[in-house]
């Protein structure tokens, strides 16, 4: 931003998205994202999950606020608070580093990304107990997994699932960071209905319902959502029946996927029949890593 008032995007993430100001109450003013990478403009009803917009890992939207003006002999002094993305910068005067992460803002998001973030928080919770029976702590609360041999024809292991006590999922890493990352988002829910797993391999999420709430209070990040995921015998059709409710949604909105599995893991980033193994969370061969799950800026 000039000392006029203008503001400008910086040309390294120009081809990601396009600001503008608003004048708010009381003074404030507010830094409202224009456009994406593709030209288009954004809205309550439309959902983006590309570049900086994206926040199913972490909601906050790191800035860096500086300051410059010239000295009576015309030396330039600068002071500046925060840093881009929370990466870690160096202090001209002294030398050393600092990874300033304060400065920070949060935006309004649609149904359909309230929905991500729970489906991903699901995905990614399930994944890392490695498909058996145990509590998984979070940051709060608990997941908790069990399984339990059902001796009918075909025999089978029934799969059920909930999370209780404000469960706050923690990441193992997020793009571009190393680092753990608590998601933000309290969950709690129903026991799921009777799924399906054996040896190591989850074939059915059945129907469980989960509430949601957010450390921030933020209205658009609370709400519900009910899911069911499961594949047919010979894994070839996905299904998945998603309803949820969210502060942008009048009623229920719902999203029945009855296809194939790359339409499934866009909603639903879970690699159903597939033997789980704790590494890989943290690698792309796992769908909450890849495509729109995963994304780091270049």
């Amino acid at each position: 931003m000039s000392q006029d008032g203008d503001i400008t995007t910086l040309p390294e993430y120009k081809a990601w998205y396009d600001v503008s100001l608003e004048s708010l109450t009381g003074g404030s003013l507010g830094i409202k994202i224009t456009a994406l990478n593709n030209g288009s403009s954004f809205s309550d009803d439309s959902g983006y999950h590309n570049g900086l917009l994206k926040v199913q890992r972490d909601y906050k939207h790191y800035y860096k606020i500086e300051a410059l003006r010239k000295n009576s002999v015309g030396d330039l002094i600068v002071a500046s608070l925060g840093a881009f993305d929370g990466v870690t910068t160096t202090d001209d005067e002294s030398g050393s580093t600092r990874n300033d992460s304060s400065v920070y803002t949060y935006r309004k998001i649609t149904g359909e990304e309230f929905a991500k973030c729970i489906t991903l928080i699901t995905a990614d919770g399930v994944q890392k107990t490695n498909g058996e029976s145990t509590t998984m702590n979070g940051e709060t609360g608990s997941l908790n997994i069990s399984l339990d041999y059902a001796w009918t024809v075909p025999a089978s292991y029934h799969f059920v699932y909930s999370f209780t006590d404000d469960y706050m999922h923690i990441f193992v890493k997020s793009p571009g960071s190393s680092n753990e990352l608590s998601s933000g988002f309290l969950l709690n829910s129903n026991d799921s209905s009777n799924g399906r797993a054996y040896s190591n391999k989850v074939y059915e999420f059945d129907t469980a319902t989960i509430n949601a709430t957010h450390e921030t209070g933020l209205p658009s990040y609370t709400g519900s959502i009910t899911l069911y995921a499961g594949q047919n015998s010979n894994s070839t059709k996905y299904y998945l029946n998603l309803s949820y409710t969210h502060s942008s949604v009048t009623g229920t909105q719902s999203k029945i996927v009855d296809s194939d599995e790359t339409t499934f893991k866009q909603w639903f980033p879970y690699a159903l029949g597939d033997s789980i193994s704790s590494g890989d969370s943290t690698t792309s061969t796992y769908p909450t890593m890849n495509n729109l799950w995963w994304e780091e800026k270049e």
